[in-house]
């Protein structure tokens, strides 16, 4: 919901989007950040990978008047 709000807030990479169905991590989503070029018929998707705490709480105080009304 944060990310809708106020997406800068967030650090995003895109990447293929997989869910494995073979081997050791069967049932596993993975993320490709561009590592490997051979995943074909995937799904490339914008993945939040960090965020910025101290501007999250901040959005967060400042919404708050806001709320009450």
């Amino acid at each position: 919901m944060a990310a809708l709000l106020d997406p800068s807030l967030f650090t995003y990479k895109t990447g293929a989007l997989r869910v494995e169905t073979k081997g050791i991590c069967v049932g596993h989503t993975l993320l490709d950040m561009g590592l490997k070029k051979y995943f074909f018929n995937t799904l490339f998707v914008l993945v939040s990978l960090d965020f910025s705490k101290p501007a999250f709480d901040n959005s967060i105080i400042d919404e708050i008047p806001v709320l009450m009304i």
